[in-house]
């Protein structure tokens, strides 16, 4: 009998020994499971996440081309106001070229031409006359019948607007062609001959008779 419980124990021993063997027991640990961080870099685990890009708060650059690319210096946004502003061709020929001047009469039925030759009075502007491509109004027509980089709402900036863009006038790295000068703007005077136009990098405007040619350079808002 004695015998008998002996082989009976080691029968036990062994199959103990066995099953701690199968199910991983002892002193080896098991590896944790891997959990989901969300974090930026893909595998296992993990989730992969874009980078958020964030839109600049100063400075000037050229307009994206639904299209692919960029305007070129066609046009350029000016971040600090959301602004975007017509560039201007280096030919003087070209209808955007540099240089280029007109005159501002917009109103069929105020007095805003004044002969400065001859001396005689106010007279109103011809819808001929306002619609000339030598003058404000046929130049903003124009440029929003050429869709000038994609849009068609191109118009004249105000006083402030001007003045804003004369103070950044030495950062401008990708503005499009620039020159020294006097430029039209919408901004009203209080007489119907006269309109304001800013010297940059002028702080204020000046009044300036309506058929006296300046420069102008359009702008629109981003939205």
């Amino acid at each position: 009998m004695k015998s008998i419980r002996l082989t009976l124990n080691a029968i036990v021993l062994t199959l103990a020994t066995v099953l701690t063997a199968c199910s991983g027991g002892g002193d080896e640990s098991t590896a944790p499971a891997e959990t989901t961080t969300g974090g930026t870099t893909a595998g296992a685990g993990t989730t992969a996440t874009t980078p958020e890009t964030t839109t600049p708060t100063t400075g000037f650059a050229r307009v994206a081309n639904p299209a692919g690319g960029d305007y070129g210096l066609q046009c350029a946004i000016d971040y600090s106001t959301g602004l975007i502003w017509e560039g201007k061709n280096p030919n003087p020929s070209h209808p955007q070229g540099i240089g280029r001047t007109y005159t501002n009469f917009d109103d069929a039925d105020k007095y805003q031409v004044t002969d400065l030759v001859y001396g005689v009075g106010d007279t109103k502007p011809s819808l001929a006359g306002i619609n000339a491509a030598s003058n404000s109004i046929g130049y903003v027509n124009a440029i929003n019948s050429l869709a000038l980089c994609g849009f068609s709402n191109w118009r004249l900036p105000t006083r402030d607007e001007l003045i804003a863009l004369g103070k950044l006038s030495s950062k401008l790295a990708d503005f499009p062609e620039t020159i020294s000068g006097t430029y039209w703007s919408s901004s009203l005077s209080d007489r119907d001959h006269s309109g304001i136009v800013v010297r940059p990098p002028a702080t204020s405007g000046n009044k300036e008779y309506r058929v006296n040619s300046f420069g102008i350079r359009l702008v629109r808002s981003s939205s």
